[in-house]
């Protein structure tokens, strides 16, 4: 009887502690979507200074969370985004456009797809 009770109650903290993981998640996902689609309305305007400036807060902010994230998401997620924002800097420095706004939509996808990995989902079961 001990044993199930210890088996319950750890069971009942992994579950927990997914949960509030895939909440910070969650909130993440949507401060960074929204900082990226304004990044993309400056790099639209071709207001560079105003994009260098939103890129290294986006920056910032994705360096804290990615702290966190590296203890409960896979890593291959966590260093794509990295990449992409590596392109992303580049790009915006060296005032591209076109590559600029699609890299942009790359990181909102990574993103996209990093939370949606984690979500309790058949398909992240089976």
């Amino acid at each position: 009887m001990k044993m199930i009770v210890i088996a319950t109650l750890m069971f009942l903290l992994v579950i927990v502690g997914w949960i509030f993981a895939y909440a910070h998640l969650n909130h993440v996902y949507f401060e960074l979507s929204n900082h990226f689609s304004s990044l993309a309305e400056s790099v639209e305007k071709q207001d560079w200074d105003r994009a260098v400036k939103q890129l290294s807060m986006i920056d910032e902010q994705w360096k804290k969370a990615e702290k966190r994230f590296n203890l409960f998401i896979n890593h291959e997620g966590i260093h794509d985004v990295e990449l992409s924002l590596a392109r992303t800097k580049h790009y915006i420095r060296k005032k591209e456009l076109a590559l600029s706004l699609a890299e942009i939509e790359v990181l909102k996808q990574l993103i996209y797809m990093l939370k949606e990995d984690e979500s309790l989902a058949i398909s992240n079961i089976f």
